[in-house]
């Protein structure tokens, strides 16, 4: 037993909204919540508890005030002990990856405060927790998901020195994208250095259907809600480990809190991680966080090049994804390439190739084309609208900023537009998806020296692939 000469205390914050009814409702669109504290003092913590819910709940709101549960290792209880709303915000949620839903969600977020001083009778470790019946009924892969509760929790360990909990450095994301790879940072910060553990472990459960919000004296009173709390059941071919069907196995890093997969299926998935704290080799702490994931059909916004591309023959061709927030890239097969990390490429042989790109917010992407090249015969402006109508205008001339681009094509394709110099040297390349009839464009020059530029259409046709060539200048 560790002796404190501080009093038992709880400090309440200021009351945001408004109390909820006398009696607790049934939170079936909880979502998720995690528990953190630091140390204030000998033995004194100051917790900060985020919970997690949608948006479009028809449930109950959230809890105001909470009840937290807090236990020492006798099963002696110091609470349940209530504290308003300090805050509640809707967060906004949009599909990661840089890709385009067609369904929009938003999450509701409620953040608690409150302090606790250990009396001097506590027997450390000490469970602070907060429990709530129950889950979302859509949930996939637990058994009777509305049926079962939700215990989040953290623990108080017996140091010499009080312990600060590790805290997860960013909210979880609630939307995933079905058959693309999803690299989430879930890791985790402790102000005391000590060595952090990650793994996915298995949710808890907390109240019943006879308390939904244990610590309410109506429904709960003279009831047992410490440790240990029970364990979830899995619907058949799930576990801790495997949340979510993935092509590749759902994968949690144990050093860095990197959390990736493949999902293939649609719907939500509950997932749990835990953070383990361990000083000089023994385990002091574990910080939980529970939370549904949805996983949805995306339709990807990024395409940097076409799937297929035919080019000339008589010079390499140049490829220039356009992308931003790029943090490492990755082109294969390796041998085809000089140096296969950089972005863009001069290709000379026919082939598949494919793209991997890291971006700078934890997403991965891979880009595949094919490309072929063939004999082009000398052709004609003249040729050009006979054969094919494919038509360009530029403007303005002069150009000092940006030059626009007016085409029009009597077929759908991909095409490309390059900007040379006198030389005939490319400077500027990018490709782009023509539809029949007119196409607008837009290319940024003012990083281009001033001097005069052709700029080159090409698109191959289905008959005769043919180009065009237009005389700028570029001004500044």
């Amino acid at each position: 037993m560790k002796q404190a000469s501080i009093p038992y205390l709880i400090t309440i914050f200021v009351l945001l909204g408004t109390l909820s009814a006398d009696y607790p409702l049934m939170a079936e669109h909880l979502m998720g919540g995690e528990i953190s504290y630091t140390c204030i003092g000998e033995d004194e913590y100051e917790f900060e508890v985020l919970i997690y819910r949608d948006c479009d709940s028809e449930g109950a709101p959230f809890d105001n005030p909470g009840y937290f549960q807090i236990y020492d290792a006798n099963g002696t209880d110091f609470g349940p002990l209530q504290t308003p709303v300090l805050a509640q915000m809707e967060i906004t949620e949009t599909p990661v990856c840089g890709a385009e839903t067609v369904v929009s969600y938003c999450i509701e977020r409620a953040r608690y405060e409150f302090t606790w001083a250990a009396p001097a009778s506590v027997d450390f470790p000490v469970t602070v927790s907060y429990l709530r019946y129950s889950r979302h009924p859509s949930v996939m892969n637990i058994a009777s998901p509305s049926e079962t509760g939700a215990a989040y929790l953290t623990t108080i360990p017996e140091l010499a020195n009080c312990n600060n909990a590790a805290k997860f450095n960013s909210g979880p994301p609630r939307l995933v994208c079905s058959n693309t790879e999803f690299a989430l940072d879930l890791s985790a910060t402790d102000l005391d250095g000590d060595s952090l553990v990650y793994n996915l472990c298995t949710p808890l459960i907390g109240g019943n259907i006879n308390c939904f919000q244990p610590g309410y004296s109506l429904s709960c009173e003279g009831e047992y809600f410490g440790p240990p709390y029970a364990e979830v059941a899995y619907e058949a071919d799930y576990t801790a480990q495997n949340p979510i069907p993935s092509l590749e196995p759902i994968s949690l890093d144990p050093q860095s809190g990197i959390l990736t997969g493949i999902p293939t299926a649609i719907g939500r998935f509950v997932i749990a991680v835990c953070v383990s704290e361990y000083r000089d080799g023994e385990l002091i702490n574990t910080v939980t966080r529970d939370y549904d994931y949805t996983v949805s059909e995306c339709t990807s916004a990024m395409n940097p090049f076409p799937s297929s591309i035919e080019a000339p023959t008589g010079s390499p061709y140049l490829i220039q994804p356009q992308l931003e927030n790029v943090a490492e890239v990755q082109w294969s097969p390796a041998d085809s390439f000089e140096d296969p990390s950089q972005l863009d490429q001069s290709l000379s042989e026919a082939g598949s190739y494919s793209l991997t790109v890291w971006t700078t917010d934890g997403c991965i992407f891979t880009f595949e084309t094919d490309l072929s090249f063939y004999e082009a015969p000398p052709i004609s402006n003249e040729n050009l609208q006979t054969d094919i109508n494919l038509k360009m205008q530029i403007y303005p001339v002069p150009a000092a900023s940006v030059l626009h681009l007016s085409l029009e094509s009597s077929q759908p394709g991909p095409a490309q537009v390059t900007l040379m110099d006198v030389s005939g040297r490319s400077v500027k390349r990018i490709q782009t998806e023509l539809i029949v009839g007119s196409n607008q464009l837009s290319l940024s020059v003012y990083d281009m020296p001033a001097g005069l530029y052709f700029v080159e259409l090409f698109q191959a046709g289905r008959v005769l692939p043919l180009s065009c060539l237009t005389k700028f200048r570029i001004v500044h």
